[in-house]
């Protein structure tokens, strides 16, 4: 779309074109070798324009409006609006057509300020108008249906809501409802004993209908009515719920709201009785599993948007999750085209609980480009590093049924010029590791599942009884316990996986390598060791039971990382821990002084970190809270930490929650979102250093954070899970 064009008419021409079409042809012909034509020929043209005064009598008036797209706009957040109005002929006045165009305007309008506040925020929320124009007989109907999701619901309110006008071109009046009552040949009180009937003779629908309305209708060919209704139902546990019916030649269908490429069953109208436009209207490109003609309209890039463009373009069937959070997990940029490795976690379980996807954003083209990935699963794991100038990624995942953990898939992936490669080759390093057997499904495992393929076939049957723990150049192998039974475990069988060994994908520059020192790594192993194995956390509190695992468990592993946070010039060892007691949950920043041999916690209860938290370049860390019960809803609050220098710790510096829109949108009995502090249109206020009493602005909230992080970057931390193998190879690389 483009708020300010020319209204476009896909129609005008066909319409009145016939004597200009016929003019050419015959300006053509009379051109045929420039000399003068035959006496026979020019007969045969005068009878040929005589026809055509026929054929131009026969057409509508010439006074009559033509349908114009006012408002045209798809973008790639699923964002589309389709907004007509009713063009006539310079100088013609016609009141019921300026009454149309009055709402149409209107509605119009409303769009537009939606599409200029669209947040940068913005993930999974849409609004859409989507029109349906027809033209048969004496009739032009629209049918506009408008529908949206999350923020988005103040613009219409929480049901869809479907709109109708019918144009009569010879009488030049709106149809009226009591004409399309007359014409349909029913009521509304036979109707709704009907669906009724039908309701209570279907086993598989308890829903008992409590009201309905007639929200639209439209008139075809032979003025066959069809008309749109709006219903109330309530069930058995005094639940209610909204529906959408279609009625025709006595027969009522139920429309749900459609996905974003629909089937063409799914639409409203016919797409045979749907006028053509161009550029194509929704229902016409959609249908086809196709995008819109002039491409897709420019929105805010911000990571997060760039988070659920990539999630949407690589996982099949998006739109049909629910609960969807992406988190960016890494950013590498060559040239104009950087890489980017984001956390996809939802539901329903079937499509994977955190599903990890890999894809190109090119700055040129504002754009996803070349192929995307995705690795699908419940546990997704990563490593990565640098080797001659090119980035390699290594992705894992896996899935856990009742405490079953299995299918894991493995992806090993090179970035390299911009361009984005998955690598099925298995190196020569891991076949000279010794780790692996001497097998063709082990030859395979770095393919893709494919039962379509003999490589695909065989990486699945290898990975069917083993799991895989990405590191620095290869991964952890592990062995399903045979004795191992999820669903009657006992004390005797022990551990799930069994630790098989190192799998080396790559010789690792010394360069790539921590320059930490081996007595520095020695003290952090020794750290990790005594918790595993002997149940003795940082702070000295000394568990019931070691953590000991040789795999992650199912949900949130504890995880651990090494690398220089707080900007001192020495690694420190960060432990972020999920398993254990309640008080000992939390993230541990420890930092081993080589002159005096000892270990300093850098933060002590109760100022200890959340779960995995954000270091930024600057010395701060953004730490999420251990629960988000209040009104921030998609939003997780968090405390502000700040490194002190002089004392070599992490101290509290601030902290924001949020009140998200969509709490009051869907809950009626909660206060009415304050819109008018609501500046820029994000659809969140924020509450700041713990103030619950003045919420603030999008933009107030950005200028706090960015006084925390004085603009800086946030540190891109590799995280492992905390297991034996992890442990080992932390040894291995001081």
């Amino acid at each position: 779309m483009k708020l300010l064009s020319v209204p476009r008419s896909p129609f005008s021409t066909p319409l009145s074109g016939s004597a200009r079409e016929t003019e050419l042809r015959i300006r053509s012909i009379l051109q045929w070798k420039k000399g003068r034509p035959p006496v026979w020929f020019i007969t045969l043209v005068a009878l040929a324009a005589l026809l055509c005064g026929s054929l131009v009598s026969c057409q509508k008036d010439t006074s009559s409006p033509t349908l114009v797209m006012d408002l045209q706009y798809y973008d790639q957040l699923g964002n589309y609006v389709e907004v007509p109005a009713l063009a006539l002929p310079q100088g013609e006045e016609n009141e019921t057509v300026q009454a149309i165009n009055g709402e149409l305007a209107a509605l119009a309008q409303q769009y537009r300020t939606a599409i200029q506040q669209i947040p940068q925020n913005q993930q999974g929320d849409w609004f859409r108008c989507l029109c349906y124009p027809s033209l048969s007989g004496d009739y032009l109907s629209l049918v506009l249906y408008q529908d949206s999701l999350g923020v988005y619901q103040g613009l219409i309110g929480s049901n869809p809501v479907l709109s109708s006008w019918v144009y009569n071109w010879n009488s030049r009046h709106l149809v009226t409802e009591e004409e399309a009552w007359n014409l349909a040949g029913t009521d509304l009180a036979a109707l709704r004993a009907q669906l009724s009937e039908e309701i209570a003779a279907d086993p598989t629908d308890d829903w008992a209908l409590e009201e309905l309305s007639l929200a639209g209708f439209r008139v075809g060919a032979g003025d066959q009515v069809t008309l749109y209704l709006s219903s109330v139902h309530n069930s058995s546990h005094d639940v209610q719920m909204n529906r959408f019916y279609q009625w025709k030649d006595g027969v009522f269908a139920q429309y749900d709201s459609p996905y974003s490429h629909p089937d063409r069953d799914a639409l409203l109208v016919p797409p045979e009785e749907t006028m053509e436009f161009s550029p194509a209207l929704w229902c016409q490109w959609a249908a086809e599993d196709e995008e819109p003609e002039e491409g897709w309209d420019p929105v805010p890039i911000s990571e997060s948007v760039q988070n659920y463009l990539l999630a949407q373009r690589a996982i099949e069937s998006y739109e049909y999750l629910y609960g969807v959070t992406e988190t960016r997990l890494l950013s590498h940029t060559q040239g104009s085209r950087t890489l980017m490795l984001v956390e996809s976690a939802g539901a329903p379980h079937v499509a994977g609980l955190d599903n990890l996807v890999l894809g190109i954003w090119d700055a040129d083209t504002q754009d996803f480009v070349g192929d995307s990935f995705v690795m699908g699963g419940d546990r997704g794991l990563y490593s990565y590093w640098e080797a001659d100038g090119e980035l390699w990624l290594l992705c894992s995942n896996s899935m856990t049924y009742q405490g079953d953990e299995t299918a894991s898939v493995l992806g090993l992936f090179r970035f390299s010029g911009g361009d984005l490669e998955r690598v099925v080759s298995l190196p020569q390093a891991a076949l000279d590791c010794g780790v692996l057997p001497d097998t063709e499904e082990a030859r395979c495992l770095l393919y893709p599942f494919d039962s379509d393929t003999q490589e695909g076939q065989r990486s699945e049957n290898f990975w069917l009884t083993r799991l895989a723990v990405p590191g620095l150049g290869g991964f952890d192998l592990y062995e399903k316990n045979p004795a191992y039974d999820p669903y009657h475990p006992t004390a005797d069988m022990g551990e799930q996986w069994h630790y098989v060994g190192f799998v080396s994908l790559a010789s690792i520059p010394d360069s790539v390598r921590s320059q930490a020192s081996t007595s520095t790594r020695t003290a952090y192993g020794q750290t990790l060791e005594d918790l595993l194995f002997q149940g003795k956390l940082p702070d000295g509190t000394q568990l019931d039971a070691p953590l000991l695992t040789s795999a992650p468990a199912s949900g949130y592993s504890d995880q651990f990382a090494v690398c220089d946070v707080d900007g001192d010039g020495r690694e420190e060892l960060l432990l972020s821990l999920f398993s254990t007691i309640t008080a000992g949950q939390g993230t541990y920043v420890l930092d081993y002084n080589e002159a005096t041999d000892t270990l300093h916690l850098q933060t002590q209860a109760p100022d200890r970190l959340g779960l995995t938290p954000t270091f930024y370049e600057n010395g701060a860390a953004l730490s999420p809270w251990s629960h988000n019960q209040g009104w921030a809803n998609r939003f997780w609050p968090y405390d502000v930490y700040q490194y002190q220098a002089e004392t070599d710790t992490y101290q509290y510096s601030g902290s924001v929650d949020a009140w998200d829109r969509e709490v009051s949108d869907q809950n009626p009995d909660f206060p009415s979102f304050p819109e008018d502090l609501d500046v820029s249109g994000s659809g969140f206020l924020y509450y700041l250093n713990g103030d619950t009493d003045t919420p603030v602005d999008q933009e107030v909230y950005l200028q706090w954070l960015e006084g925390h992080t004085a603009s800086s970057s946030p540190l891109s931390i590799q995280w492992r899970s905390l297991t034996r193998g992890n442990i080992q190879r932390l040894l291995e690389e001081g």
